[in-house]
């Protein structure tokens, strides 16, 4: 079925641009007028051209942390995090997918971190955008005296850095997937996604199914504008 699909896309005068094989899925580029044949093609489950998907999140307030000159996003006191101790994490990476990370920045120092750069746009640890960074803060900044203080301050968690998003903040559902499918290839336990969109993606959807079947946590942001429209990945019931 694999080889009818690749023979079927060439045929379409389309070409093979990554595949993913855990999914039974490739990423093609293909001429439009050529999309309704190939999706009616005996073997082809689904084309999709890629749904928008956009960082989500305005900066958080902070509040003081008693004791420290260090602040903490107020929402980690809001759902208890700040009363779990982080001393299990070093057998936990967390897979951030974003638009990169800092890696210089001074309350990220000491982390473990890998990472790969799914965009052209500098490395998996420069951050043209700064929601990463951000996003990295709120789960890892360490306990040093300055800035903000993370969930899991003492650098013991592990770090999987995606980078999805340009300066712009916007990506296509296939690279979101795509980076899913790097999480778990890099030893990811948790991936988390601030970051959403209106349409489901089938590629996404097939992605999460994966993860949650080999034991992975997908986490995916809701939106933040208070209604209840639904935001994808995070509207998969694997998410």
């Amino acid at each position: 079925a694999a080889a009818a699909a690749r023979a079927a896309v060439q045929k379409a005068g389309g070409r093979t641009l990554h595949d993913l094989g855990e999914i039974d899925a490739l990423v093609v580029e293909l001429p439009k007028a050529a999309v309704s044949a190939l999706s009616r093609t005996r073997g082809i489950d689904f084309v999709e051209a890629g749904a928008p998907r956009r960082a989500l999140g305005k900066r958080q307030g902070v509040q003081t942390v008693a004791g420290t000159a260090q602040a903490a996003p107020y929402g980690i006191a809001m759902v208890q995090a700040d009363q779990v101790s982080d001393a299990q994490a070093a057998s936990r990476t967390l897979c951030i997918v974003d638009s990169g990370i800092d890696g210089a920045h001074e309350d990220l120092q000491g982390l473990s971190m890998t990472g790969e750069n799914y965009t052209r746009s500098g490395a998996w640890n420069t951050d043209e955008n700064s929601h990463g960074t951000h996003v990295a803060g709120i789960v890892a900044a360490r306990n040093n005296g300055v800035g903000v203080l993370g969930v899991a301050p003492n650098a013991r968690l592990k770090l999987h850095i995606a980078k999805v998003f340009d300066a712009s903040g916007s990506a296509s559902s296939v690279v979101i997937g795509r980076a899913m499918l790097g999480c778990w290839r890099a030893g990811a336990n948790v991936v988390s996604m601030s970051l959403g969109g209106e349409s489901a993606s089938p590629l996404e959807q097939r992605a999460a199914a994966l993860l949650q079947r080999q034991g992975v946590l997908v986490i995916a942001a809701a939106g933040n504008d208070g209604n209840d429209a639904v935001s994808y990945p995070a509207g998969f019931p694997e998410v």
